[in-house]
C-alpha cells in the first residue's frame, strides 16, 4: 500500500513538476527516471503503455526499496548491540572504502566491471542500445521476494524487546 500511494504522489509531482517547467519559459527539462533510461528506447509501446509500464516501473522500485529497508530494519532489531556496531560501521566501511581498494589493487578493476554488467543485465540494458524495462521489473521483483523472504527467516522466532 505504501508502495502504490508513493508511486502515485511520484507521478503527481512529476505532473506538476512538468507543468510549472513548462509554464515558465526556462529551458528547465522535468523527466521521470523511467523516461531518462527507457524513454528511446522503447518506440514500440503507446504513450498510454509507457506510462502504466513507468507506473509499475516505479511501483516495483520502491517495493524492492521498501523490502531492502525492512530487511534492513529487522536485522538491526535481532543484533545484540557489538553486532549493530560491527554492521552499522562496517559494512558501509567495506563498501566504500575496501572494496575499491580491493578493486583497484588485488583485482584490477574486475569487481567493478562485474557489478557494472550485473546492473546492465539486471536493467535490461545492452551494449547495442536496445533496453527492456521488463528485466527491471522482475529484477526488482526479485530482490523483494528475496529480502521479504530474508526479513520472514529473522523475524518469526524474534522475541519482543
Amino acid at each position: 500500500t505504501i508502495c502504490l500511494i508513493m508511486t502515485i504522489i511520484d507521478k503527481i509531482l512529476l505532473s506538476i513538476f512538468a507543468s510549472v517547467a513548462m509554464s515558465s519559459g526556462d529551458s528547465i527539462v522535468v523527466i521521470s527516471l523511467f523516461d531518462l533510461i527507457y524513454g528511446a528506447n522503447v518506440g514500440f509501446v503507446s504513450s498510454v503503455g509507457m506510462q502504466f509500464i513507468g507506473f509499475l516501473f516505479n511501483f516495483c522500485f520502491y517495493l524492492s526499496v521498501f523490502a531492502l529497508g525492512y530487511f534492513i530494519t529487522v536485522l538491526f532489531y535481532r543484533l545484540n548491540k557489538p553486532g549493530k556496531v560491527a554492521v552499522g560501521a562496517g559494512v558501509p566501511v567495506f563498501l566504500c572504502i575496501v572494496l575499491p581498494i580491493i578493486n583497484a589493487t588485488v583485482a584490477g578493476g574486475s569487481i567493478g566491471r562485474a557489478y557494472v554488467k550485473f546492473v546492465e543485465f539486471s536493467m535490461g540494458l545492452s551494449a547495442a542500445g536496445s533496453a527492456n524495462p521488463a528485466h527491471a521489473i522482475v529484477s526488482w521483483l526479485v530482490y523483494a521476494a528475496t529480502f521479504g523472504l530474508f526479513s520472514w527467516l529473522l523475524i518469526r522466532r524474534a522475541v519482543v524487546k
